[in-house]
């Protein structure tokens, strides 16, 4: 029952781990606004970390994999947590590459639901991917297809969503001079309409 959840966590973790493999500078801010080491080698490293946890959880399942699942999610709610109440470093933590999804309570739940599930996981233990893909109707080729669009789907949740929120409270009111079917234009009146006319002598 957990194995979708906890795989669309481990797959989700990969590509925050990934991002920060392939564009180290956008997370660099976070890590010094945490006051950690924020070099490209470092946020690599921490990429690299994510990965690893993340595979591990997959392939080999257990207890231990996804219990480190859970810490890496527990550790990152917490760090959404405080980015959450830094105004500075509102514009984005860089998790996946990008820095332009700010950081609000949507990360911390996400982050706060990745644990739960992943902590589940490693209670009742879960499953190593040979096992569960042997056990599943097809080769588990639709389960594969639901996790994929469900780590997608999440990923959009942490971008997607607020980007287009954010961009939404930056744009300006409208001029309330501007109607439905375009803007009001004065007119003023012609020489044959209601123009004061010359008088002669």
């Amino acid at each position: 029952m957990l194995l979708g959840p906890v795989w669309i966590a481990a797959v989700v973790l990969a590509a925050a781990g990934a991002g920060k493999l392939l564009r180290p500078g956008a997370a660099a801010p976070t890590m010094r606004a945490l006051r950690l080491p924020a070099g490209a080698v470092w946020v690599r490293g921490l990429g690299l970390v994510e990965v690893a946890v993340a595979v591990a959880a997959v392939v080999a399942g257990g207890t231990v994999a996804p219990a480190l699942l859970a810490v890496a999610y527990l550790g990152l709610a917490v760090v959404a947590e405080r980015l959450r109440r830094r105004p500075a470093t509102s514009g984005g933590c860089g998790c996946f590459g990008r820095s332009g999804a700010p950081v609000g309570v949507l990360h911390v739940a996400v982050d706060a639901g990745c644990t739960a599930v992943a902590a589940g996981a490693a209670v009742t233990g879960l499953p190593s991917v040979t096992a569960a893909v042997s056990g599943l109707p097809a080769g588990g080729a639709a389960h594969l297809v639901l996790v994929t669009a469900g780590a997608a789907a999440v990923v959009a949740l942490l971008t997607v969503l607020p980007e287009t929120l954010a961009a939404a409270r930056r744009t300006p009111a409208p001029d309330p001079r501007v109607h439905l079917f375009g803007p009001t234009i004065s007119r003023r009146p012609s020489a044959g309409h209601g123009a004061p006319q010359a008088v002669r002598a």
